[in-house]
């Protein structure tokens, strides 16, 4: 009977360091896409040159 319990109480604890290991692993990956996509939009705005174009236009009062 007592083995069994402990059986029990091993099953859940596994089963516990299994989700939120799970969701460790889901918020780094998603930090790593967010991170990934800032870089991409960053790198698309200095290919098209927007800092240039702004403070030609004028816009970087409206920005801020």
């Amino acid at each position: 009977m007592e083995w069994a319990k402990m059986e029990m109480a091993f099953h859940t604890i596994s089963q516990t360091f299994t989700i939120l290991l799970g969701v460790f692993i889901l918020l780094i990956l998603g930090w790593a896409v967010a991170y990934l996509v800032r870089l991409v939009i960053a790198w698309f705005l200095d290919r098209i040159r927007f800092d240039a174009f702004c403070e030609r236009e004028g816009f970087f009062e409206l920005l801020r």
